[in-house]
């Protein structure tokens, strides 16, 4: 078992936070490249490709969101695999696991909109 340093222990705390953010900076980013760029097209399904590129980043944000909510649950990742204190251990373990959860919801939150709205309207 390696020791973790308290900097990767707190990025694996907070990792469902940090993909909430980079889901919503990549959402909304893409969203108002797209419209400034008049970038509205249609894919050949019909919808439209901002859409498109906002129904895949959130489904691979919702991904990485439930596997370190997973792995928390089953006591995998820095600071919960390797801390020797079972109160710590279980502290890690539910706290990363609360916010990968919470993530989850944000990342919905974040997305349906932007799903739900046409592009550049």
């Amino acid at each position: 078992m390696a020791h973790h340093g308290i900097v990767v222990k707190l990025l694996w705390l907070s990792g469902g936070f940090l993909v909430w953010a980079l889901h919503l900076t990549l959402v909304y980013g893409f969203n108002a490249l797209a419209c400034a760029r008049l970038f509205t097209g249609t894919a050949a399904s019909g919808t439209s490709v901002i859409q498109l590129v906002v129904l895949a980043v959130t489904v691979v944000a919702i991904g990485l969101n439930v596997a370190i909510l997973i792995a928390a649950l089953l006591g995998r990742g820095p600071g919960i695999d390797d801390e020797p204190d079972p109160e710590t251990r279980h502290f890690w373990r539910y706290l990363t696991a609360l916010a990968a959860g919470f993530s989850v919801i944000a990342v919905i939150w974040a997305g349906l909109p932007v799903l739900l709205v046409a592009g550049c309207s």
